[in-house]
């Protein structure tokens, strides 16, 4: 039988830079613990009555950082001056290239958004291919006929990353 101590009536946060403590037991919020003195923020109600936090299930949709993530991992994690990732591009998927682009972070989560659904479609043709389906086949003549005569949808999708 494991035993657990008792969870403590008393819990510290942190709001607007200010540390706080909470009463658990009457739900009332007390002093912040500050050395400047500072009115009462607001009084808190237990925590049994509060809102439910952020579903794990939305975390999962929309992982903080990932997209931009595989997008510094595609450049290389080059930078301008200002901060921005630069992305050379190449002539074998851009009609416009060689050049460089500086992305908007809204252009970092589509490139970065782009570069996953594109491997996750490769291992998926690889796997099919290997298992013999021939669906996988289509998929991998789909991908490198889009990759042939699709440069000048590139081309303008590229374009649309530093505006973003």
């Amino acid at each position: 039988m494991r035993l657990e101590a008792p969870p403590s009536r008393y819990r510290v946060i942190e709001r607007d830079g200010r540390l706080v403590v909470i009463d658990r037991q009457a739900g009332e919020q007390q002093l912040p613990l500050s050395l400047a003195s500072s009115p009462l923020v607001r009084v808190e109600p237990p925590i049994s009555s509060r809102p439910a936090s952020p579903s794990p299930k939305s975390m999962i949709a929309d992982p903080p950082g990932l997209l931009r993530s595989v997008a510094a991992a595609v450049t290389g994690e080059v930078r301008d001056d200002d901060g921005r990732l630069l992305l050379d591009t190449a002539n074998w998927f851009d009609s416009k290239a060689p050049r460089t682009i500086a992305l908007s972070p809204a252009g970092e989560r589509r490139l970065g958004a782009v570069v996953l659904a594109l491997a996750a479609a490769a291992l998926v043709a690889i796997a099919l291919v290997v298992t013999g389906n021939v669906i996988g086949w289509v998929i991998a003549i789909g991908g490198f006929a889009l990759v042939s005569n699709g440069k000048p949808l590139a081309s303008s999708w590229l374009d649309g990353l530093a505006d973003a």
